[in-house]
């Protein structure tokens, strides 16, 4: 992660309320090697580069599947491979998706994938 892109992130965590702030933890360093960072968590929100999911975190998250799971895609076709994982390990589904149309009369769509544990 980009220093710039942590320091945006603690500035948008600085407005949350205490109670919510407290509630938030930023793991620094690679995902494959954080896979165990969110044991426990009702929440986890990825949001891989274009390459999509460390496929060790993939593999991880579709046998430990949290509460929910949201998913911040900048690339369809790895985030196809990763959701193809992810639902492979049947903990998972497909609860909502919505697509962002950014960048008009190209090919590139953000997408915001949300998953529920079954």
């Amino acid at each position: 992660m980009s220093p710039q892109s942590l320091q945006g992130l603690e500035l948008g965590l600085a407005q949350l309320e205490p109670h919510r702030r407290a509630k938030v933890e930023v793991v620094r360093g690679t995902a494959g090697a954080s896979c165990h960072a969110g044991d426990g968590s009702q929440v986890i929100i990825v949001d891989p580069p274009r390459k999509g999911l460390d496929p060790d975190l993939t593999q991880y998250l579709a046998g430990h599947a949290p509460e929910q799971l949201i998913y911040i895609s900048c690339g369809l076709s790895s985030f196809l491979k990763d959701v193809a994982g992810l639902l492979g390990g049947g903990q998972l589904r497909l609860a909502e998706l919505t697509a962002f149309n950014l960048l008009p009369f190209t090919d590139h769509v953000e997408t915001v994938a949300s998953f529920r544990r079954i």
